[in-house]
C-alpha cells in the first residue's frame, strides 16, 4: 500500500524552483516508489476515448469516438473508474501541508488545490492531442500555479507528444519524461498545446496536471 506522508512525498522541500519567474522543470518530483506504483496500476487500467470540443461557443466533453463535424480542443483517454494511487495521491496533493510546501518553494501565495480541474489523469496514444490553452482560469479567481507531471516511460521524439509553451519572446518544447513536472505560473496569455502523437508511438503518454489558487 502507497503511504504518503508530507513533506517527503514531493522532492521539492528547502528548495525554490523557479530558475525562470514563472516556469519551472524539476526532474523525480514524486517519491521514486510512489511514481513506479502508478505507472504499474495505470499500465493495466482501462481507457476509454475522450473529447474536448466546441458546440458553438461552448466547450462540451464527452467519453466516445470523436466525431468529424466537431472542432475539438483535445481528443485524449481516461477512465471512467478511479485509479487507487491516483486518488490518494490527489488527497495528498491538496493536504493543507503540501499547499503550505509549495507556497514555500515556489514564493506564490497559494491557499488551496482546485479540485475540478486537479488530478485528472490523461492517456495519450497515436492521434491524440491538445491545442492551445492557457489553465489561467476566470479572472475573479484566476489560477496561481500548474504543475504538469509526467509519468511517461521510454518516450522517443518521433512520438511527437512534445508540449510547447509558448508566451511573448518565451518558448519551450519539452518530450515527455518520467517523473519530471513542470511547474509555472499561468496568465491570459501562457499559451500551451501537446502535438498530436504519432503513429510511430508504440508506448502511451501519461500525465497529470494540478492547479493551485
Amino acid at each position: 500500500m502507497l503511504h504518503f506522508s508530507s513533506p517527503n512525498s514531493i522532492n521539492l522541500h528547502k528548495r525554490r524552483v523557479f530558475s525562470l519567474p514563472d516556469f519551472a522543470q524539476v526532474k523525480n518530483f514524486l517519491d521514486h516508489d510512489i511514481a513506479e506504483a502508478i505507472y504499474k496500476e495505470a499500465s493495466i487500467t482501462k481507457f476509454s476515448d475522450f473529447c474536448v470540443f466546441f458546440e458553438g461557443d461552448t466547450i462540451l466533453t464527452k467519453f466516445g469516438k470523436p466525431d468529424r463535424e466537431k472542432i475539438f480542443i483535445s481528443i485524449h483517454k481516461r477512465t471512467k473508474n478511479k485509479i487507487k494511487s491516483i486518488d490518494l495521491l490527489c488527497k495528498y496533493m491538496q493536504m493543507n501541508e503540501t499547499v503550505l510546501l509549495l507556497s514555500n518553494i515556489t514564493g506564490l501565495p497559494l491557499t488551496k488545490m482546485r479540485p475540478l480541474n486537479s488530478g485528472i489523469f490523461i492517456k495519450m496514444v497515436s492521434g491524440n492531442f491538445l491545442e492551445d490553452h492557457t489553465d489561467f482560469g476566470p479572472s475573479n479567481n484566476h489560477t496561481k500555479l500548474v504543475i504538469s507531471l509526467s509519468l511517461t516511460k521510454n518516450w522517443q521524439k518521433s512520438f511527437g507528444g512534445a508540449t510547447i509553451y509558448h508566451w511573448g519572446r518565451f518558448k519551450k518544447r519539452i518530450f515527455p519524461r518520467f517523473n519530471e513536472a513542470v511547474l509555472f505560473i499561468p496568465h491570459e496569455k501562457s499559451l500551451h498545446k501537446v502535438v498530436r502523437v504519432t503513429e510511430k508511438a508504440n508506448v502511451s503518454r501519461y500525465t497529470m496536471t494540478f492547479h493551485y489558487v
